[in-house]
Protein backbone atom coordinates (compact mmCIF):
# COMPACT_ATOMS: atom_id res chain seq x y z
CA UNK A 1 0.00 0.00 0.00
CA UNK A 2 1.49 3.27 -1.15
CA UNK A 3 0.91 5.39 1.77
CA UNK A 4 1.81 9.29 2.33
CA UNK A 5 2.36 10.77 5.38
CA UNK A 6 1.92 14.54 5.88
CA UNK A 7 4.07 15.73 8.63
CA UNK A 8 6.98 13.51 8.48
CA UNK A 9 9.47 15.36 10.19
CA UNK A 10 7.62 15.98 13.30
CA UNK A 11 7.49 14.10 16.13
CA UNK A 12 4.10 12.03 15.41
CA UNK A 13 4.64 12.27 12.14
CA UNK A 14 8.02 10.70 12.23
CA UNK A 15 6.68 8.07 14.34
CA UNK A 16 3.78 6.71 12.38
CA UNK A 17 5.97 7.16 9.11
CA UNK A 18 8.51 4.54 10.88
CA UNK A 19 5.15 2.11 12.18
CA UNK A 20 3.52 2.30 8.64
CA UNK A 21 6.99 0.91 7.21
CA UNK A 22 7.67 -1.69 9.50
CA UNK A 23 3.87 -2.84 8.84
CA UNK A 24 4.84 -3.30 5.14
CA UNK A 25 4.12 -0.36 3.34
CA UNK A 26 5.85 1.91 0.72
CA UNK A 27 5.56 4.97 2.62
CA UNK A 28 6.26 8.67 1.72
CA UNK A 29 7.30 11.49 4.44
CA UNK A 30 5.80 15.27 2.93
CA UNK A 31 8.42 18.13 4.11
CA UNK A 32 8.29 21.35 2.89
CA UNK A 33 11.92 21.43 2.42
CA UNK A 34 14.80 19.07 0.93
CA UNK A 35 17.83 18.98 2.53
CA UNK A 36 20.48 16.39 3.64
CA UNK A 37 19.66 15.94 7.00
CA UNK A 38 15.82 16.32 6.50
CA UNK A 39 16.03 13.59 3.53
CA UNK A 40 18.40 11.10 6.52
CA UNK A 41 15.65 11.76 9.14
CA UNK A 42 13.01 11.18 6.82
CA UNK A 43 15.37 7.89 5.51
CA UNK A 44 15.76 6.56 8.61
CA UNK A 45 12.40 6.54 9.30
CA UNK A 46 11.55 4.01 6.76
CA UNK A 47 10.26 6.38 4.83
CA UNK A 48 11.25 8.55 0.97
CA UNK A 49 10.79 11.93 0.65
CA UNK A 50 8.26 14.19 -1.23
CA UNK A 51 8.86 18.12 -1.43
CA UNK A 52 5.63 20.24 -0.68
CA UNK A 53 3.89 22.12 1.30
CA UNK A 54 0.06 21.99 2.45
CA UNK A 55 -0.03 25.80 2.41
CA UNK A 56 2.08 27.67 -0.25
CA UNK A 57 0.38 27.98 -3.84
CA UNK A 58 1.86 25.87 -6.28
CA UNK A 59 3.52 23.74 -3.87
CA UNK A 60 0.47 21.91 -2.95
CA UNK A 61 1.45 17.92 -3.16
CA UNK A 62 -0.70 15.62 -5.76
CA UNK A 63 -1.89 13.28 -3.06
CA UNK A 64 -3.74 11.04 -6.22
CA UNK A 65 -1.24 8.54 -6.54
CA UNK A 66 -1.57 7.38 -3.10
CA UNK A 67 -4.00 5.07 -1.48
CA UNK A 68 -3.66 6.09 1.96
CA UNK A 69 -2.93 9.75 2.90
CA UNK A 70 -1.59 10.67 7.03
CA UNK A 71 -2.18 14.19 8.15
CA UNK A 72 0.12 15.05 10.94
CA UNK A 73 1.27 18.40 10.09
CA UNK A 74 1.48 21.28 12.77
CA UNK A 75 -0.89 23.91 11.08
CA UNK A 76 -2.41 26.71 12.29
CA UNK A 77 -6.50 25.44 12.34
CA UNK A 78 -7.53 27.87 9.11
CA UNK A 79 -5.11 26.57 6.89
CA UNK A 80 -5.74 22.91 8.09
CA UNK A 81 -8.94 22.92 7.53
CA UNK A 82 -8.14 24.43 3.65
CA UNK A 83 -5.67 21.92 3.16
CA UNK A 84 -7.95 19.24 4.52
CA UNK A 85 -10.87 20.14 2.19
CA UNK A 86 -8.29 20.65 -0.38
CA UNK A 87 -6.82 17.00 0.20
CA UNK A 88 -10.77 15.65 0.21
CA UNK A 89 -11.55 17.14 -3.17
CA UNK A 90 -8.63 15.53 -5.05
CA UNK A 91 -9.84 12.22 -3.37
CA UNK A 92 -13.40 12.10 -4.23
CA UNK A 93 -14.99 9.19 -5.36
CA UNK A 94 -11.26 7.08 -5.16
CA UNK A 95 -12.12 5.08 -1.76
CA UNK A 96 -8.84 5.72 -0.77
CA UNK A 97 -7.55 6.39 2.62
CA UNK A 98 -7.51 9.59 4.57
CA UNK A 99 -6.80 10.13 8.26
CA UNK A 100 -7.27 13.58 9.55
CA UNK A 101 -4.57 13.60 13.34
CA UNK A 102 -7.05 15.91 15.70
CA UNK A 103 -6.61 15.92 19.09
CA UNK A 104 -8.47 15.75 22.48
CA UNK A 105 -8.13 19.30 23.04
CA UNK A 106 -11.23 19.73 21.60
CA UNK A 107 -13.27 18.17 24.62
CA UNK A 108 -11.32 20.86 27.08
CA UNK A 109 -12.69 22.14 30.10
CA UNK A 110 -10.78 25.00 31.74
CA UNK A 111 -11.39 23.84 35.46
CA UNK A 112 -8.29 26.10 36.51
CA UNK A 113 -6.75 23.21 37.86
CA UNK A 114 -10.01 21.60 39.26
CA UNK A 115 -11.17 17.43 38.66
CA UNK A 116 -14.00 16.79 36.63
CA UNK A 117 -15.58 14.04 35.90
CA UNK A 118 -16.46 14.14 32.59
CA UNK A 119 -14.74 11.98 30.02
CA UNK A 120 -15.87 11.31 26.44
CA UNK A 121 -15.49 8.02 24.45
CA UNK A 122 -15.36 9.14 20.49
CA UNK A 123 -18.80 9.41 19.71
CA UNK A 124 -19.89 11.08 22.92
CA UNK A 125 -21.61 14.62 22.45
CA UNK A 126 -19.49 17.70 23.95
CA UNK A 127 -19.14 21.24 23.68
CA UNK A 128 -15.64 22.14 22.59
CA UNK A 129 -13.02 24.13 23.63
CA UNK A 130 -14.23 27.73 21.99
CA UNK A 131 -10.04 28.24 21.22
CA UNK A 132 -9.90 25.01 18.90
CA UNK A 133 -13.53 24.80 17.84
CA UNK A 134 -12.30 25.09 14.29
CA UNK A 135 -10.62 22.13 14.79
CA UNK A 136 -13.49 19.73 15.74
CA UNK A 137 -15.39 21.84 12.47
CA UNK A 138 -12.78 19.68 10.79
CA UNK A 139 -13.22 16.63 12.22
CA UNK A 140 -17.07 16.51 11.19
CA UNK A 141 -15.59 17.50 7.55
CA UNK A 142 -13.69 14.83 7.40
CA UNK A 143 -15.78 12.35 8.66
CA UNK A 144 -18.66 13.47 6.28
CA UNK A 145 -16.20 12.66 3.29
CA UNK A 146 -17.40 9.02 3.33
CA UNK A 147 -20.34 10.16 1.13
CA UNK A 148 -17.91 11.67 -1.07
CA UNK A 149 -16.49 7.83 -1.65
CA UNK A 150 -13.30 8.66 0.61
CA UNK A 151 -12.57 6.03 3.52
CA UNK A 152 -11.96 9.24 5.51
CA UNK A 153 -11.65 8.76 9.41
CA UNK A 154 -9.90 11.03 12.37
CA UNK A 155 -7.87 9.77 14.94
CA UNK A 156 -7.76 12.52 18.22
CA UNK A 157 -4.74 11.52 20.35
CA UNK A 158 -5.11 12.91 24.20
CA UNK A 159 -1.40 14.17 25.36
CA UNK A 160 1.13 11.90 23.37
CA UNK A 161 4.68 10.76 25.27
CA UNK A 162 7.60 8.54 24.89
CA UNK A 163 11.25 9.40 23.83
CA UNK A 164 11.26 12.80 25.22
CA UNK A 165 7.90 14.24 23.91
CA UNK A 166 7.50 17.55 25.66
CA UNK A 167 4.35 17.50 28.25
CA UNK A 168 3.53 17.43 31.24
CA UNK A 169 6.49 15.98 32.45
CA UNK A 170 9.01 17.64 31.13
CA UNK A 171 7.22 21.00 31.33
CA UNK A 172 7.03 20.59 35.20
CA UNK A 173 10.90 20.44 35.19
CA UNK A 174 11.05 23.55 32.99
CA UNK A 175 8.90 25.14 36.05
CA UNK A 176 11.43 24.16 38.53
CA UNK A 177 14.31 25.88 35.99
CA UNK A 178 12.11 28.99 36.50
CA UNK A 179 10.26 28.64 39.71
CA UNK A 180 12.71 27.02 41.95
CA UNK A 181 9.24 24.72 42.62
CA UNK A 182 7.70 22.24 40.86
CA UNK A 183 4.32 23.73 39.60
CA UNK A 184 1.00 23.18 38.78
CA UNK A 185 -1.87 25.45 37.97
CA UNK A 186 -4.88 25.47 40.85
CA UNK A 187 -5.16 22.88 42.96
CA UNK A 188 -3.68 20.41 39.99
CA UNK A 189 -5.67 17.75 39.61
CA UNK A 190 -6.94 18.15 36.18
CA UNK A 191 -5.53 16.17 33.64
CA UNK A 192 -5.36 14.96 29.71
CA UNK A 193 -5.63 11.50 29.23
CA UNK A 194 -2.37 9.94 27.88
CA UNK A 195 -0.87 7.47 25.24
CA UNK A 196 2.63 6.58 24.84
CA UNK A 197 3.78 7.57 20.94
CA UNK A 198 4.09 3.68 20.35
CA UNK A 199 0.47 2.77 21.41
CA UNK A 200 -0.65 5.66 19.07
CA UNK A 201 1.26 4.50 16.40
CA UNK A 202 -0.45 1.16 16.37
CA UNK A 203 -3.85 2.42 16.32
CA UNK A 204 -2.72 4.17 12.85
CA UNK A 205 -1.64 1.42 10.85
CA UNK A 206 -4.75 -0.74 12.33
CA UNK A 207 -6.93 2.33 11.28
CA UNK A 208 -5.23 2.66 7.78
CA UNK A 209 -5.95 -1.02 6.90
CA UNK A 210 -9.16 -1.44 8.58
CA UNK A 211 -10.23 1.64 9.83
CA UNK A 212 -14.53 2.63 9.04
CA UNK A 213 -15.15 5.21 6.86
CA UNK A 214 -16.30 8.19 8.83
CA UNK A 215 -15.22 6.90 12.20
CA UNK A 216 -13.84 8.54 15.13
CA UNK A 217 -10.88 6.87 17.16
CA UNK A 218 -9.44 7.96 20.38
CA UNK A 219 -6.16 6.22 22.19
CA UNK A 220 -5.85 6.48 25.81
CA UNK A 221 -3.33 4.93 28.05
CA UNK A 222 -3.88 6.23 31.35
CA UNK A 223 -4.42 9.19 33.40
CA UNK A 224 -2.31 11.31 35.97
CA UNK A 225 -3.40 14.62 37.34
CA UNK A 226 -0.88 17.63 37.32
CA UNK A 227 -0.19 17.79 40.94
CA UNK A 228 0.88 13.86 41.03
CA UNK A 229 3.64 14.60 38.19
CA UNK A 230 4.28 17.89 39.87
CA UNK A 231 4.83 15.45 43.12
CA UNK A 232 6.78 12.80 41.62
CA UNK A 233 9.32 15.63 39.43
CA UNK A 234 9.91 17.43 43.15
CA UNK A 235 11.04 14.48 44.79
CA UNK A 236 13.32 13.69 41.75
CA UNK A 237 15.12 16.94 42.30
CA UNK A 238 14.73 17.15 45.74
CA UNK A 239 12.42 20.71 45.90
CA UNK A 240 9.09 21.55 46.85
CA UNK A 241 5.85 21.98 44.54
CA UNK A 242 3.80 24.65 44.34
CA UNK A 243 0.32 25.89 43.22
CA UNK A 244 0.46 29.22 40.15
CA UNK A 245 -1.97 31.21 38.93
CA UNK A 246 -2.90 31.87 35.52
CA UNK A 247 -1.16 34.96 35.38
CA UNK A 248 2.25 33.24 36.81
CA UNK A 249 1.25 29.81 34.71
CA UNK A 250 1.61 32.19 31.32
CA UNK A 251 4.88 33.72 32.72
CA UNK A 252 6.30 29.81 33.39
CA UNK A 253 4.84 28.29 30.19
CA UNK A 254 3.22 30.30 28.19
CA UNK A 255 -0.39 31.47 27.13
CA UNK A 256 -0.54 28.39 24.90
CA UNK A 257 0.09 25.61 27.18
CA UNK A 258 -1.57 27.28 29.74
CA UNK A 259 -4.85 28.40 28.43
CA UNK A 260 -4.91 24.79 25.83
CA UNK A 261 -2.78 22.39 28.40
CA UNK A 262 -2.09 22.85 31.96
CA UNK A 263 -5.22 24.82 33.44
CA UNK A 264 -7.68 22.68 31.62
CA UNK A 265 -8.99 18.78 32.09
CA UNK A 266 -9.18 16.60 29.14
CA UNK A 267 -10.09 13.06 29.47
CA UNK A 268 -11.21 10.37 26.94
CA UNK A 269 -12.27 7.05 26.59
CA UNK A 270 -11.05 4.56 23.22
CA UNK A 271 -14.11 2.31 23.58
CA UNK A 272 -14.51 2.66 19.49
CA UNK A 273 -10.97 1.87 19.26
CA UNK A 274 -10.69 -1.19 21.49
CA UNK A 275 -14.22 -2.98 20.41
CA UNK A 276 -13.65 -2.38 16.60
CA UNK A 277 -10.38 -1.99 16.01
CA UNK A 278 -9.20 -4.56 18.56
CA UNK A 279 -6.46 -2.06 19.91
CA UNK A 280 -5.25 -1.65 23.26
CA UNK A 281 -2.02 0.24 25.05
CA UNK A 282 1.19 -1.20 26.32
CA UNK A 283 2.74 1.55 27.65
CA UNK A 284 0.35 2.89 30.44
CA UNK A 285 2.11 4.96 32.94
CA UNK A 286 3.41 8.22 31.80
CA UNK A 287 5.49 8.83 35.40
CA UNK A 288 8.05 6.21 33.83
CA UNK A 289 9.91 9.36 32.43
CA UNK A 290 10.59 11.35 35.32
CA UNK A 291 13.90 10.85 35.86
CA UNK A 292 15.42 11.37 32.28
CA UNK A 293 18.66 13.16 32.42
CA UNK A 294 17.15 14.98 29.18
CA UNK A 295 14.20 16.20 31.75
CA UNK A 296 16.59 16.84 34.49
CA UNK A 297 18.57 18.71 32.61
CA UNK A 298 15.74 21.17 31.37
CA UNK A 299 15.55 22.02 35.47
CA UNK A 300 18.79 22.59 35.55
CA UNK A 301 18.98 25.37 32.83
CA UNK A 302 15.84 27.52 31.53
CA UNK A 303 14.82 27.43 27.74
CA UNK A 304 15.99 31.05 26.52
CA UNK A 305 12.41 32.08 25.94
CA UNK A 306 8.96 30.43 26.37
CA UNK A 307 8.39 27.69 23.73
CA UNK A 308 3.94 27.89 22.49
CA UNK A 309 2.56 25.18 20.60
CA UNK A 310 2.36 21.46 20.98
CA UNK A 311 5.68 20.15 21.05
CA UNK A 312 9.26 20.75 21.11
CA UNK A 313 10.80 19.90 18.08
CA UNK A 314 13.90 20.33 19.07
CA UNK A 315 14.09 18.45 22.31
CA UNK A 316 12.14 15.66 20.25
CA UNK A 317 14.74 15.52 17.72
CA UNK A 318 17.43 15.42 20.25
CA UNK A 319 15.72 12.30 22.62
CA UNK A 320 14.27 10.50 20.38
CA UNK A 321 14.77 6.96 19.38
CA UNK A 322 13.90 6.12 16.28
Amino acid sequence: MKTLVIGATGYLGAHVGKALSSAGMDVTGLTRHVDEDRIAFIGKNGMKVLAGDMVEEGAFPNVVPFDAIVFAPQLLMNPEQAAVRRILDALEGTGKVFIFTSGTGVLGQRTMGAWSQDSFAEDDPFVPLRAIAKRAETENIVRAAERRGVRAMVIRPPRVWGYGARGPVSMTYESVARTGAACFVGEGLNLYSSVHVDDLCDLYVKAVLSGTAGALYHAVGGEIPNRWIAECVARDMGCQTRSVDMDEAMKIWGRYQTLIVLSVSSRSRAVRSRHELDWSPHHTDMLTEVGLMEFRELAYKAPQSIVEGRMSTALDRVTAQY
